[in-house]
């Protein structure tokens, strides 16, 4: 086992429940807990989680939630957020993994699962009154420091402490934090160039995509 592999440092599920949210009572599954053994990868997600907007989140290529412990010590050193891993609704929390050498459409063999990252998870209110900080969601977009989502193309068991051995890299351009930077900050025609042609391409991900360029195209 390498000791610069990317493995999974804990694993989190819950189940949806309501809460007095930032403008109300929201229902959300976002307090997800730690988990100790094996756990069974589903293609809808992990065992005894469950999403609390199955409209937004309830699709297969978002079946796990990603984010790095990385963002963890960075929030810790810039925001003075002194938060435990899975804080911020994630499934899996990942050591040794960076979103600027993440690319989407990677495929992973994790422990028994197969999985591919799908696309940039977008920041929101419920992770803001988590960390109980309004001003969120413009933290994380300066950053680029959203997480991402998985896709489960083979299900299998899952633990703590797996490791994330590489099997494909289609897009070695589309880093995580690449694509959040088209999206938010500036527009690469190159990289949606590629991500275009996939096929099939994620609706929200065309959407995406296509707001990015009307966007920036007005300002230019």
């Amino acid at each position: 086992m390498s000791a610069s592999a990317i493995r999974i440092d804990s694993i989190h599920v819950g189940r949806p429940r309501v809460v007095d949210g930032l403008q109300g009572e929201m229902t959300t599954s976002i307090c997800r807990t730690p988990v100790s053994g094996p756990v069974q990868l589903n293609l809808r997600g992990l065992e005894g989680d469950a999403v609390g907007n199955r409209e937004a989140h309830g699709w297969p290529n978002m079946a796990v939630c990603c984010h790095t412990l990385d963002d963890y010590r960075y929030w810790k050193r810039t925001l003075q957020l002194d938060l435990p891993p899975g804080w911020v609704g994630e499934n899996w929390t990942l050591e040794n993994a960076r979103e600027t050498e993440i690319c989407l459409m990677d495929i992973y063999d994790v422990g028994g699962a197969r999985v591919q990252v799908s696309k940039p998870r977008a920041p929101c209110q419920k992770q803001s009154w988590r960390v109980g900080r309004p001003d969120w969601i413009d933290h994380v977009i300066r950053a680029l420091r959203t997480g991402f989502y998985l896709e489960v193309l083979s299900p299998g068991l899952v633990r703590a402490g797996d490791e994330w051995r590489l099997a494909e890299r289609p897009l070695p351009d589309a880093t995580v934090t690449a694509v959040n930077r088209c999206w938010y900050h500036e527009y690469d025609e190159d990289l949606a160039r590629q991500l275009r042609k996939l096929d099939p391409l994620d609706p929200s991900l065309a959407k995406m995509l296509d707001s990015a360029e009307n966007r920036f195209t007005r300002m230019a």
